[in-house]
């Protein structure tokens, strides 16, 4: 009897998904450094520290394909995993928060306020008090 490879996704398949999305994310922060950036690497460091906390406190059943990875145990390896993804997750929104913050204060105003003298037709016509 031949036996088939498994087509279905295992745990291992998905945390290798998962890395390859922070390697992603990490390169393109890298190679870019913008907001964008910076974003995608908040999703995925925020998204990696919740799929470690909820496979710890919440039983999800396999849904189709996607195998159930509940693990109700804290051991030294997940914590350090929890704690980078953690770490990870809020330098790049602090990054983001600051890109964001810099942007702003070097652009100036996105909309300026008119001023009297800015308005069309007004303070156009000045009347020379001396001869001109």
């Amino acid at each position: 009897m031949e036996r088939k490879p498994p087509t279905d996704p295992s745990r291992g398949t998905l945390f290798y998904i998962q890395a390859a999305a922070s390697v992603i994310a990490a390169v393109y922060v890298l190679a870019r450094g913008t907001r964008p950036a910076y974003l995608m690497a908040v999703v995925v460091g925020l998204s990696a520290l919740a799929t470690v906390v909820i496979t710890r406190y919440v039983q999800i059943p396999a849904i189709g394909p996607i195998p159930s990875t509940y693990e109700p145990v804290w051991y030294t390896a997940k914590t350090a995993s929890a704690v980078a993804e953690a770490v990870a997750g809020v330098l790049a929104a602090t990054a983001y928060l600051l890109l964001t913050r810099t942007r702003h204060h070097t652009t100036g105003n996105r909309h300026p306020v008119s001023t009297p003298h800015s308005r069309k037709g007004h303070g156009q016509k000045k009347t020379c008090q001396k001869p001109c």
